[in-house]
C-alpha cells in the first residue's frame, strides 16, 4: 500500500517541487523512484512509480517528450524534471502530454539534488508500507479479540488512531470473476491509496477474503459523505465486476470495532440475497438496524423455525414458489388483488395459495400481527 504524489509533496520538498501539469491526478500511488535517463532504462521502471530525468540521456533525435513517450508505456505515478543544467525549459508540447494522459508533471531546480529526494520518497513509501503492516494486525485482533487490549490498544495509538476516537468498519465483498483481471489484493491497494488521499484517518486492507476499511475520528454526517465517495471510486475501480458494500453504524471507541465490522458483514448479508446494493449504510436499513443487533443465533433460528422455513422446506420438496408469493401478498399489505396482478394469477388461484401457506405454517395471514411477524421472518431469513 503506497503513499499518493499528493503525500509525498507534503512531507517532503513542497517548497521547491513544482507541479506543471497532471495536478488533478496527485492521487496517483507511488510504489517507488527510478532514475529514467533514457528509453531503454525506462523499461525498468514498473507501474506506479516515479520517474526521475535530468536530461543527461538527451539529443537532438531524442529529446524530453520522446523520453516521456517511453516512461508513460510503464505506467508511471508520475515524472519529476530536474531543470536546470541539461533541460533549461520545459515546452507545451510536454506539458500538453501530460495533462492529456493524466500523468503529473513535476519539476525541481539544479540545486536540489534529485538523488536526495529519491532518498526521502523511498523512504517515506518504505515506512507507510511498514506503517499499514502493523496498523492492519492491530485491526484485525480489534476485531476478533476486543477484550484482548494489550493487542491493539498502544499500537493503534501510537500511530494516531486514538483508543475513544468513534470508528466505523466498511466491508467491500469484490467478486473477482476470472475475466476481472483486478485480484482482491490490487483493489484494496487502490483503495487504501484513495482513502488516504481523501480522509487520512483511515485505513483498508484484506480480512476474510473482503476489503475492509476502518475509519475514525468523524461524525455520522461524514461518515455518509466518505461512505458514497468510496462507494463511487470502488465502483470505477472494479467496472463491471461485481461488489457488494456494507458500512457499519459508529462505536463509542474502538473497542467496538467488531460491532460495527460485524453489522458491516450482515449488511452485504442482505444486499446479496436482495442482488441490491443501494442500501449499504447502516443508518439507511431501516428495520434492520434492529434486526441486525440481534447477537443469539439460536433465536433467530429458532423464529426461522416456527415461521418461514416450513415453508422453504414445502417449496424445495415440491418445485413451488410459495415463498415468492408470501412476499408478494406481504408487501402489497394483504391484498389478494395487487399480489394477483403482480405475479399475473387468478384471483382464486392466490385465494388457494393464501390458503396453502396458512396449512403449511399454521398461521392466519388475514391478521395484521401474523403478517407482521412473517415480514420480520423474511428480514431475517435474508440477514442469517
Amino acid at each position: 500500500m503506497s503513499l499518493t504524489l499528493a503525500n509525498l509533496l507534503d512531507k517532503t520538498y513542497s517548497h521547491t517541487i513544482k507541479v506543471i501539469a497532471g495536478e488533478e491526478y496527485l492521487s496517483n500511488p507511488v510504489s517507488w523512484a527510478h532514475f529514467s535517463e533514457s528509453a531503454d532504462a525506462a523499461t525498468f521502471l514498473f507501474r506506479n512509480e516515479i520517474a526521475f530525468i535530468t536530461g543527461i540521456g538527451l539529443s537532438e533525435d531524442f529529446g524530453l517528450i520522446d523520453l516521456m513517450k517511453e516512461i508513460y508505456k510503464a505506467g508511471p505515478s508520475g515524472i519529476l524534471v530536474n531543470t536546470g543544467k541539461y533541460i533549461s525549459k520545459i515546452d507545451e508540447e510536454c506539458i500538453d502530454f501530460c495533462n492529456e494522459h493524466k500523468l503529473p508533471l513535476l519539476t525541481v531546480p539544479w540545486n536540489v539534488h534529485l538523488s536526495l529526494i529519491m532518498k526521502d520518497f523511498c523512504f517515506l513509501i518504505t515506512k507507510a508500507e511498514q506503517r499499514n503492516t502493523t496498523l492492519a494486525s492491530a485491526f484485525k485482533n480489534a476485531i476478533h479479540f476486543p477484550n484482548q487490549e494489550e493487542l491493539f490498544i498502544i499500537t493503534l495509538s501510537q500511530y494516531g488512531f486514538n483508543s475513544e476516537y468513534s470508528y466505523s468498519a466498511t466491508v467491500i465483498k469484490y467478486m473477482a470473476g476470472k475475466k476481472a483481471g483486478l485480484d482482491i489484493d490490487t483493489v484494496t491497494e487502490k483503495i487504501q491509496n484513495y482513502m488516504a488521499f481523501i480522509f487520512p484517518n483511515a485505513l483498508a486492507f484484506s480480512f476474510e477474503d473482503n476489503i475492509v476499511v476502518i475509519m475514525g475520528n468523524l461524525d455520522s454526517d461524514t461518515l455518509r459523505d466518505i461512505a458514497y465517495k468510496l462507494k463511487k471510486k470502488t465502483q470505477e475501480i472494479v467496472g463491471k465486476s461485481t461488489f457488494y458494500m456494507g458500512v457499519g453504524r459508529l462505536t463509542k471507541s474502538i473497542r467496538c470495532i467488531y460491532k460495527s465490522y460485524k453489522q458491516a458483514k450482515q449488511i452485504i448479508a442482505v444486499s446479496e440475497k436482495r442482488k441490491n446494493n443501494d442500501y449499504f449504510i447502516y443508518y439507511d436499513m431501516g428495520l434492520y438496524r434492529l434486526l441486525i443487533g440481534i447477537e443469539d443465533n439460536e433465536i433467530i433460528k429458532d423464529f426461522l423455525d416456527h415461521t418461514l422455513l416450513p415453508l422453504k422446506k414445502y417449496d424445495d420438496e415440491n418445485s413451488s414458489t410459495l415463498m415468492e408469493f408470501l412476499y408478494s401478498f406481504l408487501s402489497h399489505n394483504g391484498s389478494v388483488k395487487e399480489t394477483s396482478e403482480e405475479l399475473y394469477i387468478h384471483r382464486n388461484t392466490a385465494i388457494y395459495k393464501i390458503h396453502k401457506i396458512e396449512e403449511i405454517i399454521g398461521m392466519d395471514l388475514s391478521l395484521l400481527e401474523i403478517r407482521t411477524q412473517l415480514i420480520l421472518a423474511y428480514a431475517l431469513f435474508e440477514m442469517y
